[in-house]
């Protein structure tokens, strides 16, 4: 990317915004260049080859203990946009092992999904492909929800309108992903746990993803900015990342991933995680009441 290069979504102008930001798994150094109208971010470079920063477990067991928490909430925003399931269709992009969708289904939706690498949800019984276009049969689908996987995808504006074409009429979008414009995100910068370079291509701010959507002709209806896990744990691992050379060994913890450090190391980090954790979460309050989470989550339809 270039000085002056324009923006994909309104045509601002992109500038550095983030530099030497690091990825905890290889410690390669990456920087965020965003528009200077909407604050839509990008990772630069975008690596050709990005199937090699996805380690065996990332797409697992997101949410470590917390994941039924994370499915109930989730399902409670489909409820309270669409109702009870009734038997309708909902297809869950990037759907990870599959845990939301399992719930979804226990709750009387019929569901499928995508998932770059489909064996682990496929083991729990559903229907799950590498691309939208394999579930070309599925549809037309009443809800189709993102969570947390707009922001890994390449092309976001291709994404929109590929499921465009396979909502119903009066189908909805459910997407959530990372405030970049976010309290959060601005007092750590480049130590911002959320930014996860470069598995994360795209860094949304609220106006970037309304333009995003609105390039579809999608009208939000209804907006959300509190995922508590992914609030509370991205202060105090942010706090922590330069302490740990860039790593995030709290968090890694937290999810079942492949450990990092030693056991001196990885205990410090848990400890200095859950207390930090506990003193950050009266500014979660304070800035998910005024409308600035670490999390943007967002219903929309097509305009009738």
């Amino acid at each position: 990317m270039n000085l002056g290069d324009q923006c994909p979504l309104d045509g601002g102008t992109m500038r550095p915004a983030r530099q030497g930001v690091i990825d905890p798994y290889t410690g390669e150094s990456f920087s965020i260049w965003s528009c200077d109208q909407c604050g839509l971010g990008q990772t630069v470079p975008s690596p050709d080859d990005i199937g090699r920063y996805y380690a065996p477990d990332y797409h697992g067991d997101r949410h470590g203990a917390s994941g039924g928490i994370a499915n109930r909430r989730r399902l409670g925003f489909v409820s309270k946009t669409l109702g009870a399931a009734s038997g309708r269709r909902l297809i869950d992009i990037g759907c990870g092992n599959g845990s939301f969708m399992e719930a979804a289904r226990q709750r009387g939706w019929v569901v499928a999904g995508t998932e770059l690498n489909p064996l682990d949800a496929r083991a729990r019984g559903l229907l799950v492909e590498s691309t939208l276009d394999e579930l070309g049969d599925f549809a037309p689908v009443d809800l189709v929800t993102m969570w947390h996987s707009l922001e890994h995808i390449p092309d976001p504006v291709s994404m929109i309108r590929s499921v465009k074409s396979i909502v119903k009429d009066d189908g909805i979008i459910l997407i959530a992903v990372p405030n970049f414009a976010s309290l959060q995100s601005l007092v750590t910068g480049s130590n911002w746990l959320h930014l996860d370079v470069p598995r994360h291509v795209s860094h949304f701010t609220r106006s970037s993803l309304t333009a995003l959507l609105g390039a579809e002709n999608f009208q939000v209806l209804h907006s959300w900015n509190l995922e508590l896990e992914y609030d509370v744990v991205g202060w105090s691992q942010s706090f922590l990342t330069p302490m740990t050379r860039g790593r995030t060994i709290f968090f890694d913890m937290l999810t079942h991933r492949s450990e990092q450090g030693t056991r001196f190391k990885r205990l410090a980090n848990f400890v200095s995680g859950i207390a930090l954790s506990a003193l950050v979460a009266p500014i979660v309050l304070i800035t998910t009441q005024v409308g600035n989470g670490a999390v943007l989550i967002v219903v929309a339809q097509v305009r009738q």
